[in-house]
């Protein structure tokens, strides 16, 4: 285990802080992880879509919660593509098998697991597979704060038609926002778990429907007409007839099912 400790800073030495944490090679990472597991309290796990940290660090939760006494209570957040997954609908039902509660939401603050807001277990970047442990309170403060928002806004996981209608109407939403504030595909995509392709499909319906003939376009008539206001998972449908005197939006079926 390559251990990295925090010194109180001086000014003639080291005007920067550092931060609390320990790098943890995988065997370490799934070791400290179950050892947290077996005590807690309070999980609290973020797996954005595409990441295969979030995918890992969520097996190691659903592994290593105790059968026989779990956690106090466990929530786990995903983005709104995971409700089209195969493998995480499945991980879903497990879950709710021991107790956890999972929702969904549109973009996500990155994979990470915090336990009893004592420590954030976090994907190292240097080492695939493995996890950075954060104890200093502040920042686990700061990243449980963060998960606490992602909750609030999440939606309960559900799959079926109506799930996935309610999903895609915020979906279209939060994509058309991020067209009007100039963000790239590769970035909306990443930001909203969809494959670059699926999310130019989307981009390219609301370009049809709006009538635009580019991004900057397709952001500026969206914002003028109101449709990139947030709406809750589980509001009211989208429009489902292309008029261009209101811009409503007449979308493409939401994905099937990946294998």
């Amino acid at each position: 285990m390559d251990t990295r400790f925090s010194t109180d800073p001086t000014p003639e030495t080291d005007p920067a802080p550092r931060i609390h944490h320990d790098a943890l090679d995988p065997t370490a990472a799934r070791t400290a992880v179950g050892e947290r597991l077996a005590r807690a309290r309070e999980v609290s796990l973020c797996c954005p879509g595409g990441d295969p940290t979030g995918a890992a660090l969520a097996e190691l939760v659903l592994t290593g919660l105790p059968r026989g006494r779990p956690a106090a209570r466990t929530r786990i957040v995903h983005q709104h593509p995971a409700r089209f997954h195969l493998t995480t609908q499945h991980q879903a039902r497990t879950a709710a098998g021991v107790g956890a509660e999972v929702r969904t939401t549109g973009e996500s603050c990155g994979a990470m697991l915090v336990v009893d807001r004592e420590c954030v277990f976090l994907p190292e970047r240097e080492r695939a597979a493995g996890l950075v442990l954060v104890t200093q309170p502040s920042v686990v403060a700061h990243l449980a704060d963060a998960f606490e928002t992602l909750w609030h806004q999440g939606a309960a996981f559900r799959s079926g038609p109506a799930a996935a209608r309610a999903v895609s109407d915020e979906l279209r939403t939060t994509i058309l926002r991020l067209l009007a504030d100039g963000l790239k595909d590769e970035v909306i995509a990443r930001r909203l778990g969809l494959s670059l392709r699926n999310c130019r499909r989307h981009i390219a319906g609301l370009y049809s429907a709006l009538g635009a003939e580019s991004r900057f376009q397709a952001g500026v008539l969206a914002e003028r007409h109101g449709l990139t206001a947030n709406r809750p998972a589980t509001g009211g449908p989208w429009p489902t007839v292309v008029d261009r005197s209101t811009f409503s939006v007449s979308m493409p079926p939401a994905p099937t099912p990946s294998r």
